[in-house]
This record gives C-alpha cells, structure tokens and sequence, in this order.
C-alpha cells in the first residue's frame, strides 16, 4: 500500500509541478483566465492567479521530497475542489467557451462537466493519500529520524520513473484523442458542405 501511496503522491506532484510551471511561465494568461471565470473581482482574481501559481508549484515540491506530504496533499485537495466549483459555476451559467487554465500535462481545454469529474476525483485520490502514512522516498521519516537508507531506494527512482511514463502516456492519448475530434468534426464539416452543394 506504501508504494501505491507513493506513487499517486508522485503523479500528483508532477501534474502540479507541469501545471504550475506552465502557467508561470504565462502568467498573464492564466491571469485573464482566472478573470473570464467572472467569480472574484478583477484585482482579488489578479492577486488569486498569482497565489494559485506559487501554491502549485510549492505543493508540487513538497510533493516530490515528500516533505510535509500531507499537508501539501490537503492544499491540493482544497484546490482541486476550488477548481471543480469554478468551473460548475460557469456550466450553470452556459459558459463553456472559457479555457479551464490547467495548463501543462493536463492540457488547455474548454470547460466541460468531464473535467469537473476529473478534478473531483483527482481530489478524492488526494484526499485519500492523506491517510496513508508514507516513509519510502519522503524527507518527512529522515526528519523523524530514520536512516536515508531506509527512504532512499532503487524503487523510489522506479517509481519516480513509472509516474513520469504514466503522464506521457496520458498526455499522449490525451493528444491524439484531440486531433482524433478535430478530424472528425473537419470530415462532418465537409460531408456537410458537399450535402448542400
């Protein structure tokens, strides 16, 4: 069970570590994202596009030294769910033309109930690893006072490995399913043109 708990650990970090560094890196978009959601005023959706950002990429470190693992954990729990509210509350008002601003592997994409789902359940995952204790591969049992022996193994390299395999994968079919869409709506479109022509 310690292994599994690592694992998703490390998944989650690398997902925050790649959707905060990207949005970092376009922080005025993902500025003017946070403000097409049309939830907090102009200044405080500025002031929550920056913290948003440092959370994401804190949680993310502490995730991957598994340095106050639960705590980060718990915020990224709370983040998950802010994220999961924002967007039903733009479904419930008809706006789904708005970018979901994940950015990274997780992609750019328009709000839809599925990714409501998906954050949800990724909270759920979070929420759940919070229970679980984990030493393998975490900075918190060397604090504690085990050996780094005890922490620091050839599987916590593998399991680093096997999470990093599993986002490229994701973010692979996660890819090819778009431009899989993007074909067929272009063939739909022109089916339709040659039916009116």
């Amino acid at each position: 069970m310690e292994e599994i708990a690592f694992y998703g650990s490390v998944v989650i970090g690398m997902i925050f570590m790649s959707t905060g560094w990207s949005n970092f890196k376009k922080l005025e978009e993902h500025t003017g994202i946070i403000m097409a959601y049309k939830i907090l005023p102009s200044r405080m959706a500025s002031v929550f596009a920056k913290v948003d950002v440092w959370f994401q990429l804190l949680v993310s470190v502490l995730l991957l030294l598994g340095l106050f693992r639960q705590a980060a954990l718990g915020i990224v729990t709370v983040l998950l769910l802010l994220y999961a509210t924002a967007i039903s509350v733009n479904m419930w008002r008809g706006r789904r033309e708005i970018s979901c601003g994940c950015g990274g592997v997780m992609g750019d994409h328009h709000l839809s109930w599925s990714l409501v789902v998906r954050n949800v359940l990724l909270a759920f995952v979070s929420g759940w690893l919070i229970t679980v204790p984990v030493s393998l591969g975490c900075l918190d049992a060397v604090l504690a006072g085990a050996e780094w022996s005890e922490v620091l193994s050839i599987q916590v390299l593998q399991l680093h490995l096997v999470a990093l395999l599993t986002l490229m994968t994701c973010t692979t079919a996660m890819k090819l399913y778009e431009v899989w869409r993007r074909m067929d709506e272009m063939n739909k479109g022109m089916l339709e043109m040659v039916r009116r022509g």
